[in-house]
């Protein structure tokens, strides 16, 4: 089978799987009565990391370390710098209290305290992995306790529609991201050696833009029916996940060793400018104002990014 259709369904299959379980799993949680906002930073970000899991897990079953790092680092800088990016030229983005005194916070901790491993270790393994794992317990702790006692508390109405096929449709999606998994980091494999190019290369692009399009869609839908808090929730929300429970849980199978340099010279730095830059955005009252500007500023840096990750 071509390497190239082998990608292709894959990413299809993880798309569509991601797809479906952000929709059920929305669902699950309005039926529980869940606010929008914990939705969003909690269940939706977890359904929408799910691609970047199930492909590390994959990738670490075939010892490709350089994708689990691509993956999980260009698709963070893929969600601030791309998906946020083209939702804030779009649409007048406010972010709540909640935003800016916790998750922006936390956001910024677990991408310095990733970065500080990498740079120490050259590494993440198994405590490292127990690390992540203890803090965003703390985080999702945090948030819930916060936003059913904040302002941010956003009560839905009641559904009455039976939740049951709404599991099947979560056991189907994460068959769907398995199998998808599979298939893309087969069809990865081949087209990097086809290419002359690292494996490190294709997760950074085709990769990581492809894991992060879940986010995009979601973000789009959420502010299609005015839930402006689950987009912002869902992009912050799921950047921490892929830092914290993505390469926790793979961490738990193997430890994830550096193979590239290049992911601490330029990858990780960029992270790291990526996530003080939307600092900057969310706590300027002028960036604030001028949502479109922070827009084209994200997606210049994305640009950059795209051209020294490649070289």
């Amino acid at each position: 089978m071509s390497s190239y259709f082998l990608f292709f369904i894959g990413l299809s299959l993880l798309l569509a799987g991601g797809d479906f379980l952000v929709k059920s799993s929305t669902k699950i949680s309005k039926k529980f009565n869940v606010p929008s906002f914990i939705i969003g930073l909690t269940i939706v970000s977890f359904a929408t990391s799910a691609p970047e899991l199930f492909i590390s897990l994959e990738a670490i079953n075939n010892q490709k370390y350089d994708i689990i790092f691509g993956n999980v680092i260009g698709s963070n800088i893929a969600n601030i710098c791309l998906v946020l990016a083209i939702t804030l030229i779009f649409v007048n983005v406010r972010f709540s209290n909640l935003t800016k005194k916790i998750d922006i916070p936390f956001l910024v901790f677990s991408t310095l305290l990733f970065s500080a491993f990498l740079f120490i270790f050259k590494s993440i393994n198994t405590w490292m992995g127990i690390v992540f794992f203890f803090f965003i317990s703390l985080y999702l702790f945090i948030i819930i306790k916060k936003s059913y006692e904040g302002k941010d508390n956003e009560k839905q109405t009641e559904f009455k529609y039976n939740v049951v096929p709404q599991f099947l449709i979560l056991f189907i999606s994460a068959v769907m991201l398995k199998f998808g998994a599979d298939w893309l980091i087969s069809g990865v494999t081949t087209i990097a050696v086809d290419f002359g190019v690292s494996d490190r290369v294709i997760a950074f692009t085709l990769v990581a833009v492809g894991t992060s399009l879940p986010e995009l869609s979601t973000c789009f839908v959420a502010i299609y029916k005015k839930e402006k808090n689950l987009a912002v929730g869902n992009l912050i929300g799921s950047n921490i996940f892929n830092l914290l429970i993505v390469l926790g849980i793979t961490s738990m199978f193997d430890n994830i060793k550096l193979v590239d340099t290049k992911v601490l010279t330029n990858d990780v730095l960029f992270l790291i400018i990526s996530t003080f830059l939307l600092c900057v955005i969310v706590y300027s009252a002028y960036l604030n104002k001028n949502n479109k500007l922070s827009g084209v500023m994200l997606l210049c840096l994305y640009i950059l990014f795209l051209i020294t990750a490649t070289i």
